[in-house]
C-alpha cells in the first residue's frame, strides 16, 4: 500500500511538471507565427528575387546592345542599383531562414521534451498497472487467507471438544504415569542415600575399633563436605575428624571434634555430640594424652548419663574410661568402672549396649587377673559364660570364647589344672566348627594351651595328640 500511494504521487507530480512545460512551450505572451505565414512570406521574397533576375539579365543586354556612351551609362547606373537591390533582397531571404531554422529547432526541442514526458507517463503508468495488479493479487490472498482462517475457527470451535478430549485424556494418563514414575525414583534415590549414609556412618564407626582396608578408607575420604569449613555443619565436622583418623592426621581429628563437642545444641546435635566425645577420648589415647582421654569420657558420662537416646555412646565410654585407667596403672578405678557399667546396663534389652556389658564383664575378669584377684576374675569369667554362651552376636560370641580362653589360663595360674583342661575342651568342643575366624583362633589357643596343661599333668600322651590336632587342623590356616 505504501509503494502505490508513492506511485500516484509521482503520477500527480509529473502531471504537474507535463502541464508546466506545456505552458513554457505556448505561453500566454508569446504568440508563434503559424508556419503558414511565413512559408508566404518566403515565397514573395522569391519572386521579387527572381523578378529583379530577370530585369538584371535584360539590363545586361541592353548594356551589351548600345554604343552610345551616355545611354550605356545610364544602363550601367540602373544596373548597379538593380544589383544593390538584389543583394539586399538576397540578405532579407538568408535571414528570413535564418530566422526559420531558429524556430524550427526550438519546435524540435519542445517536441523531443513532450516526447520525454509522453515516454516517462507510459513508463509510470505501467508501473502504476503492475503495482495496482501486485495489490490486488496480495488483497485477494489476505481476503482469501482471512477466509479460510475464518472457516478453519470455525470448524475448530465446532469440533473442539471432540478433539481435545482425546488429547486431554492421553495427557492426564502420561502425566499420572509420569508423575509415578517420579515418585518411585524419589522413593528409591532417598532409599540408596540413606543407605549410602548409613553404610558411611558404618565405616566411620568400625573405624575407631579396627582398621579399615584400604578400600574402606578411600570411600570415607570420598564422602564429600563443603570446601569452607565456615560452611561447615556438625555432621561435617565430625566426618572431617573421622577422616583425619583413619589417615593418621590426629590433631586434625581432636580439632574437628572439639569444635562439635563444644556445641550446645544437646537437643538437636546430642547423637553427634556424643559420639565426638567418644572419638576424642579415643584419640587421645592412641595419642597417649591419658588424662585428656579420660577428662573425655567421663565429660560423656556426666553430661548423657541420663540421655535415653545416647546409652549406647554412655556405655562406650565407660568401657573406654576403664581401658584407658588400666593403661594409667589405675587398676581400681577401672575396676570400679567396669562395675558401674555392669550394674547399670546389664538387663538393658539393647543388643549393642549387651556387648559393651560382654565387654565390660571380660576388661573386669582380665584386670582382677592381672591384679592377682584370680578368684574375683574366675567368677567375672564365669558370669560371662553364663550370661552369653547362647547369643547370636558373632561378637558377643568371640567375648565369650576369649573369656573361656581367659578362664582356663586363670584356672592353670591357680594350679587348677583339672579345671583348665575342662575348660579348655569345652571351648573346642563349643566353638570348633564355627566358621569366625577369629573364633577360630581363640580354639587353636584353647587346644594348645589345653596341649600345655597336658603335659603340666604328665599326660604326655594326651598333650602329643592335642598338639598333632592343632597342627592337622590349622597348618593350612592363613
Amino acid at each position: 500500500m505504501r509503494f502505490t500511494a508513492f506511485i500516484l504521487c509521482a503520477l500527480l507530480l509529473s502531471c504537474s511538471l507535463l502541464s508546466h512545460a506545456e505552458v513554457a512551450l505556448v505561453g500566454p505572451n508569446k504568440k508563434t507565427p503559424p508556419p503558414v505565414v511565413a512559408q508566404s512570406t518566403q515565397h514573395f521574397l522569391y519572386g521579387e528575387l527572381m523578378a529583379m533576375q530577370k530585369q538584371f539579365t535584360a539590363l545586361e543586354v541592353k548594356l551589351e546592345q548600345q554604343n552610345d556612351t551616355v545611354a550605356v551609362k545610364a544602363l550601367e547606373e540602373q544596373l548597379q542599383i538593380l544589383n544593390k537591390q538584389l543583394i539586399e533582397l538576397k540578405s532579407k531571404i538568408n535571414s528570413m531562414q535564418a530566422l526559420d531554422n531558429s524556430k524550427f529547432q526550438s519546435y524540435d526541442s519542445q517536441i523531443n521534451n513532450l516526447s520525454f514526458y509522453i515516454n516517462m507517463w507510459g513508463i509510470i503508468f505501467g508501473l502504476a498497472v503492475i503495482v495496482i495488479g501486485f495489490s490486488v493479487v496480495a488483497r485477494a490472498k489476505r481476503e482469501a487467507k482471512k477466509a479460510a482462517q475464518t472457516a478453519s475457527n470455525n470448524w475448530f470451535e465446532a469440533n473442539k471438544k471432540d478433539l481435545i478430549a482425546p488429547v486431554q485424556s492421553e495427557v492426564t494418563a502420561v502425566r499420572e504415569q509420569f508423575e509415578s514414575y517420579i515418585k518411585e525414583y524419589d522413593s528409591e534415590l532417598k532409599k540408596l542415600k540413606l543407605e549410602h549414609e548409613q553404610h558411611i556412618l558404618t565405616l566411620q564407626d568400625k573405624a575407631l575399633k579396627e582398621p579399615l582396608s584400604e578400600a574402606e578408607k578411600q570411600e570415607i575420604n570420598a564422602n564429600k563436605t563443603p570446601d569452607s569449613e565456615s560452611d561447615f555443619s556438625l555432621q561435617d565436622h565430625y566426618s572431617a575428624g573421622i577422616k583425619a583418623y583413619v589417615n593418621d592426621d590426629f590433631p586434625t581429628a581432636i580439632q574437628h571434634w572439639k569444635i562439635v563437642s563444644s556445641s550446645t545444641d544437646i537437643e538437636n546435635e546430642a547423637p553427634v555430640i556424643a559420639k565426638a566425645m567418644v572419638n576424642l577420648g579415643i584419640t587421645y589415647g592412641e595419642d597417649k594424652q591419658l588424662s585428656a582421654a579420660i577428662e573425655a569420657y567421663q565429660r560423656v558420662i556426666t553430661q548423657f548419663s541420663h540421655h535415653e537416646e545416647i546409652q549406647l555412646h554412655v556405655a562406650k565410654a565407660m568401657v573406654n574410661l576403664g581401658v584407658t585407667y588400666k593403661q594409667d596403672k589405675q587398676l581400681s578405678a577401672a575396676i570400679e568402672t567396669y562395675q558401674r557399667i555392669i550394674t547399670k546396663f546389664i538387663g538393658h534389652d539393647n543388643e549393642e549396649i549387651q556387648l559393651q556389658v560382654a565387654n565390660a564383664m571380660f576388661n573386669l575378669g582380665v584386670t582382677y587377673q592381672q591384679d592377682k584377684q584370680l578368684s574375683a576374675a574366675i567368677e567375672t569369667y564365669k558370669r560371662i559364660i553364663t550370661k552369653f554362651i547362647g547369643h547370636d552376636d558373632e561378637e558377643i560370641q568371640l567375648t565369650v570364647a576369649q573369656t573361656m580362653v581367659n578362664l582356663g589360663n586363670t584356672y592353670g595360674e591357680d594350679k587348677q589344672l583339672s579345671a583348665a583342661i575342662e575348660t579348655y575342651q569345652r571351648v573346642i568342643t563349643q566353638f570348633s566348627h564355627h566358621d569366625h575366624e577369629e573364633i577360630q583362633l581363640q580354639v587353636a589357643q584353647a587346644m594348645f594351651n589345653l596341649g600345655i596343661d597336658y603335659q603340666q599333668d604328665k599326660q604326655l600322651t594326651a598333650a602329643i595328640e592335642t598338639y598333632q590336632r592343632v597342627i592337622t587342623q590349622f597348618s593350612h590356616h592363613d
